[in-house]
């Protein structure tokens, strides 16, 4: 691996975002995702957030009012996403009004940031391409392109911050490749804490990016190369300031020393002050440390620090042995929780155990079937690049990659939510084995022969893979499907957006707010696209009214769910009959359980059943609380 880097052309740059936006486009089209229609629950709830903010313009009041009433809800979500999408509503307001500005900025923002992420990869993994591999970079770019868990993370109209933190993750991976191939340059060690502090912000799933790249230098380090001190030192130095600041415009001086562990808090800001006063002192105290052959003291060294700062942080902070997402409603986690998609595992496990490796495979294979040839390419080259005589800079590039890959791959036989940080590390890899074979066919066929195979080893090897996986991508775009029918009534469809215009309707259930009891996962979309509130929406923190909305759905006699309903003062119901969310609400065995029995037609003395168009009555059952019933 040569020192001088290839740039790629402006004009492969234009191709490469025009198939960007064919792939995403042709997606959307496809799956019917239109104007003002978003991918998943997650979606909405960031776009309440941004509409709160322009309601109530209180920086540090994210509590949603419009969910759990009275009380209100607040997720462990955090301000950076919220003001990136509050901003371009902003700027897109002044021509059509800032809701349709949201909806707009909201349904484009992850492809416009796949763009930006685009050209962060080919920048990032510039260096594994010397002047004369022409096909590199464009392949690297095409392979990232054609990975569904890249495509479904950029996706139109799934305005998450997973978007954020995917470009942000490629920007550290490229900072960190230059902290470990080039000469330690402070600017570049500080910059590197600083896109790591602000992805921490953004969610505290970055702490395994910090791992990362303090694994990477630190490896080199314990193996001889002194200097990778100073890149922690300034590294986490800056990660800690970062952190500290962070925290302060999260949360204020009155929350500050809040302890969370499902959010940028006071826990994140001490331990990485803990990892720079290691690293200080290394630097500063222990001269030893820096002996040339002396690895073992090092490897010695290092390990009794990370036990330390991780024991110093468990003792100033003990709650946070229950793990990073604190207090879990353990109702909400055994029904809601442990059957959102993406955590459950890339393998399926019980197809496997039952012999059916096909199917259970299958998605391993659709998201990370490049991790064969690319595990062994990353093999390859860090077996030629280490030798008694040190490492080289070849070795120095595949290292944090294989690192990121030793952790992120098995993380995703845990839960597939990991998939997208395992692909971005593997690609290079697969890239370079792409290229490697296109060269070989061409070299072995010349002339018109071997132009024709290179071609066919290209489409068949870099965007194969996608054609293969469609499978997969239909389950993520079935997603905003979920809530119609699951029957087949297809002359008689009706979503969330139908239902939501009736009771939105100014002359009838929209004149005035009224509390709305639904299923989770409509809580959501029916905030966005009405003036009611709900009693719950998909969110590990606990409420108090998904509780209670299993208690009232649940119940297996009519006066203990009107018990429950009075008393937080429900005032609609709205079920879905065919889209299955009655499985959260039996018990075991038990049947008959009072959704069941609306769903029968048997409507309580208290609910009035409300008239319905026909393809809205195919669909879902509308009830509003009878008047004065709770007085």
């Amino acid at each position: 691996m040569q020192t001088e880097a290839r740039s790629l052309p402006l004009k492969d740059f234009g191709f490469l975002v025009l198939t960007l936006f064919v792939i995403q486009l042709g997606c959307a089209a496809s799956y019917g995702i239109a104007a003002d229609l978003f991918l998943d629950t997650d979606a909405y709830s960031w776009l309440n957030r941004a509409v709160l903010f322009n309601q109530n313009g209180e920086w540090f009041n994210a509590k949603l009012p419009w969910v759990n009433p009275p009380d209100g809800h607040l997720q462990h979500w955090t301000r950076p996403f919220d003001m990136l999408l509050y901003s371009g509503a902003l700027v897109l307001s002044p021509f059509v009004g800032f809701e349709r500005g949201l909806s707009l900025w909201g349904q484009w923002l992850s492809p416009i940031l796949q763009v930006i992420s685009l050209f962060s990869l080919v920048w990032a993994f510039s260096p594994m391409a010397r002047k004369e591999d022409t096909d590199m970079l464009p392949v690297l770019a095409l392979v990232f392109l054609a990975q569904i868990s890249i495509i479904s993370t950029f996706a139109i109209g799934r305005a998450d911050h997973q978007s954020l933190l995917c470009l942000l993750y490629i920007i550290a991976l490229g900072l960190t490749i230059r902290m470990l191939t080039e000469p330690v340059v402070r600017n570049r060690a500080l910059l590197t804490g600083l896109v790591s502090g602000l992805a921490v912000w953004v969610s505290m799933e970055s702490i395994l990016s910090v791992l990362i790249i303090q694994v990477s230098l630190g490896v080199f380090w314990m193996f001889g190369d002194t200097k990778q001190v100073r890149n922690l030192v300034y590294y986490t130095g800056a990660l800690a300031l970062v952190a500290a600041v962070s925290l302060l415009l999260q949360n204020g001086i009155e929350d500050y020393l809040l302890p969370l562990g499902d959010q940028i808090s006071v826990v994140y800001v001490v331990l990485f002050v803990l990892m720079f006063l290691f690293w200080l002192g290394v630097s500063q105290l222990i001269p030893n440390a820096s002996a040339g052959n002396a690895w073992f003291f090092r490897l010695t060294l290092a390990s009794l620090g990370a036990a330390g700062i991780a024991v110093g942080v468990v003792a100033l902070f003990p709650e946070m042995i229950d793990g990073p997402l604190g207090t879990v409603d353990e109702t909400y986690r055994k029904v809601r929780l442990e059957r959102i998609s993406e955590i459950q595992p890339l393998i399926n496990w019980t197809k496997l155990a039952e012999g059916e490796w096909g199917l259970a495979s299958s998605r391993f294979l659709a998201h990370l079937g490049i991790a064969i040839p690319a595990i062994a390419v990353m093999l390859y080259h860090l077996s030629r690049g280490v030798s008694s005589a040190g490492a080289t800079r070849e070795a120095r590039f595949w290292a944090p990659l294989a690192i990121a890959t030793l952790l992120f791959v098995p993380l995703t036989f845990y839960q597939i939510r990991w998939v997208y940080y395992a692909s971005i590390v593997m690609i290079p890899a697969y890239a370079w084995f792409v290229v490697i074979l296109m060269n070989y066919v061409q070299r072995r066929f010349r002339g018109a022969i071997g132009s024709g195979l290179k071609m066919i080893v290209l489409v068949g090897l870099a965007i194969g893979p996608l054609l293969g996986s469609l499978q997969v991508l239909d389950e993520f775009y079935a997603k905003p499907m979920k809530t119609r029918p699951t029957d087949g009534t297809a002359n008689s469809i009706a979503s969330l957006v139908d239902i939501a215009a009736l009771l939105d309707d100014p002359v009838g259930l929209g004149k005035q707010p009224k509390n709305l009891l639904a299923f989770v996962d409509f809580g959501p979309e029916l905030v966005y696209r009405t003036k009611h509130n709900v009693y719950s929406i998909p969110n590990h923190r606990p409420q108090t009214g998904f509780t209670d909305t299993l208690k009232i759905f649940g119940a297996t006699d009519d006066d203990s769910a009107k018990e429950v309903a009075k008393r937080r003062n429900v005032e609609l119901i709205l079920i879905m009959p065919n889209s299955g969310e009655v499985n959260l609400y039996r018990s075991g065995d038990t049947t008959g359980v009072f959704y069941e029995r609306l769903v029968a037609g048997d409507t309580p003395y208290w609910l009035t059943e409300v008239s319905l168009p026909q393809k809205l009555a195919d669909s879902f059952r509308l009830y509003e609380v009878n008047n004065n019933v709770w007085h």
